[in-house]
């Protein structure tokens, strides 16, 4: 979806659930979607910084959880790491290095067609999933040795 599009859905959404359609919300949003890596709320508050210099660090963490709670982007959690944001909201895999914390999308048909244990289904009803590989990426083997890498540096 483009960013006018994107825009527009937030406008609906907001206008939908009673909720002010702020400078802000558009800001981030928008830096969010102009954004090709998986940026933590610190990357993204420097991006909306640039265009809204008043802005707090405070506000664009509220932000981005209500925009998560609005299902606009998705929080991408991994232990020892911060928090990433992602503004593709359809149902994709992702691959991290625990060296750099680099975050890249994977998507494949088989990944999306994994049959869920019915274990599972007997306790939770399923809405989404994910799948998450981690390993050293390719700019991190290539820049030091396995002895030197820990994971969550950036």
């Amino acid at each position: 979806m483009d960013v006018p599009s994107r825009l527009q859905l937030l406008e609906q959404i907001c206008r939908e659930q009673g909720i002010p359609l702020t400078v802000q919300r558009r800001a981030v949003l928008e830096a969010l979607i102009f954004r090709q890596d998986h940026p933590t709320a610190d990357q993204i508050f420097d991006d909306v910084q640039k265009q809204l210099p008043e802005i707090s660090k405070a506000t664009v963490y509220r932000v981005l959880d209500r925009l998560v709670e609005l299902g606009l982007i998705r929080r991408l959690v991994h232990t020892g790491m911060p928090a990433r944001y992602d503004a593709v909201t359809e149902r994709h895999h992702h691959v991290t290095c625990r060296h750099c914390g680099r975050i890249e999308d994977v998507r494949h048909p088989d990944l999306d067609a994994l049959p869920i244990p019915s274990g599972i289904t007997s306790r939770f009803a399923i809405e989404d999933y994910t799948v998450q590989f981690f390993g050293i990426c390719d700019r991190c083997r290539g820049a030091t040795s396995p002895g030197e890498l820990s994971m969550g540096q950036e």
